[in-house]
């Protein structure tokens, strides 16, 4: 019987897809639940509740767990409703420290294999990462 290391950036993939499957579940449990409930629209928030911080700015966090981790989001309104600021943390961002040790622990490990094995060996490492490329460069 093998376990995960989650110290070992080669388990990542293997925890996602147990990750994905818990999540289906839950999803599901989820979604059933809120077919069961009644809703009651008078307690929904509507625009007129929404109040300026002190310096006239809307302001609003927010967090959601995405394919590679947690996403947050901090986004300041003008009283027009224009974007002010903007500020997106991606699980990219989050993982690049990690992702660059793991890297240099692998060439540190491996000083005498070739540059094509190193080469692949680094590669196995940023993929065990599943960085968004898309993300990281943003």
């Amino acid at each position: 019987e093998k376990k995960l290391d989650f110290e070992n950036p080669y388990h990542n993939n293997p925890a996602q897809a147990i990750e994905i499957l818990r999540n289906h579940q839950m999803a599901r449990e989820t979604i059933k639940k809120l077919l069961d409930m009644e809703m009651d629209a008078s307690i929904a928030a509507s625009p007129s509740d929404l109040k300026p911080d002190s310096d006239g700015l809307f302001k609003g966090i927010g967090a959601v767990e995405a394919p590679r981790g947690g996403l947050y989001h901090e986004i300041h309104l003008n009283k027009k409703g224009i974007i002010a600021y903007a500020n997106i943390i991606t699980p990219t961002v989050q993982n690049l420290t990690s992702m660059e040790k793991s890297a240099q622990a692998v060439l540190d490990q491996h000083k005498e294999k070739s540059r094509e094995e190193k080469e692949r060996l680094m590669n196995m490492v940023i993929r065990a990462y599943d960085p968004c490329i898309t993300c990281s460069v943003h």
